[in-house]
């Protein structure tokens, strides 16, 4: 009688990510939270939560995040209410 063999092949995954310095987040005030707050891009809050930018930007247009448009268009999104919407998807 045959006996049968198993063989078990374990995959183990690392995830870096590199924040460049001229990419790093500035203190701005919120109207929303009434106070100086760490402002970051909708790529670096994408990244920090593990959600495609996409998310962020659906979240945005939602007003479910705090933001500011620069007057270069560029949005920034406050990182307090960025981890609340976390929390109360969770």
């Amino acid at each position: 009688m045959a006996t049968k063999r198993r063989t078990e092949i374990i995959v183990e995954t690392e995830r870096v990510i590199i924040v460049h310095p001229q990419s790093a987040s500035v203190r701005s005030w919120c109207g929303a939270c009434s106070t100086q707050v760490e402002m970051v891009t909708p790529e670096q809050a994408a990244a920090m939560i593990q959600v495609t930018p996409r998310a962020v930007y659906r979240w945005v247009e939602a007003q479910l995040l705090h933001f500011i448009e620069e007057p270069d268009g560029r949005v920034l999104i406050c990182r307090n209410s960025l981890y609340g919407q976390i929390s109360e998807s969770q």
